[in-house]
């Protein structure tokens, strides 16, 4: 309960008192519209996640918040040129004739595997893989969401529907880094190479 604290008013005490009501109205409006959830600022904008399940658990910062200003971004291919971690993965892109398509308008998620993750593989994985076009653009494609996945959408499912149209169990997901803003969607760093089964 808000208490009014009148005082002596030399003169006009009705615009005093009339300008006294106003004033706690417009408090308590912005007071409900902060209630109600009006004012909060959106959940991502670029600030590390707080903990959450799975492998996503430990130390998953996130990147940009993507919007409107996105689009007038970098592409995906071109996200993962300017990090430097990629070369693998750009390689791989270029052997399965991918980069077309990540560079188009999308929108994409790409959950991109670092060099490190590819060195994860088996030895001579990775070889048999680039000699195998089909099989190269079928694991690639098991890293490709056709549509724009935040972090939280991500947590609140069980699987992701891949651009191979096979499903993706979000708990075999080990990002690193989430929610990193491209023009045409959005790349999810993981370490790990995703196998898909079958």
């Amino acid at each position: 309960m808000r208490t009014l604290i009148t005082t002596a008013v030399p003169a006009r005490p009705a615009a005093f008192l009339l300008l006294s009501v106003i004033a706690l109205a417009l408090y308590g409006g912005v007071a409900e519209a902060r209630n109600c959830g009006m004012m909060k600022p959106p959940m991502f904008m670029g600030m590390p996640m707080s903990p959450m399940p799975f492998p996503m658990q430990y130390g998953m910062p996130t990147g940009a918040a993507y919007g409107p200003a996105a689009k007038a971004g970098p592409s995906v291919v071109a996200v993962l040129k300017r990090s430097g971690e990629f070369s693998t993965l750009l390689a791989a892109i270029d052997a399965a004739g991918l980069a077309g398509l990540l560079e188009g308008d999308g929108p994409f998620t790409l959950f991109a595997p670092t060099d490190a993750a590819f060195k994860k593989l088996p030895e001579g994985a990775l070889e048999e893989l680039l000699a195998d076009k089909a099989k190269l653009t079928a694991l690639l494609k098991y890293h490709l969401v056709p549509k724009r996945v935040t972090a939280v959408e991500i947590l609140s499912s069980r699987t992701l529907e891949t651009a191979t149209g096979q499903e993706l169990p979000t708990v075999d997901l080990s990002v690193i880094r989430a929610d990193i803003a491209a023009r045409n969607g959005v790349v999810d760093i993981v370490d790990t190479v995703l196998l898909p089964t079958g």
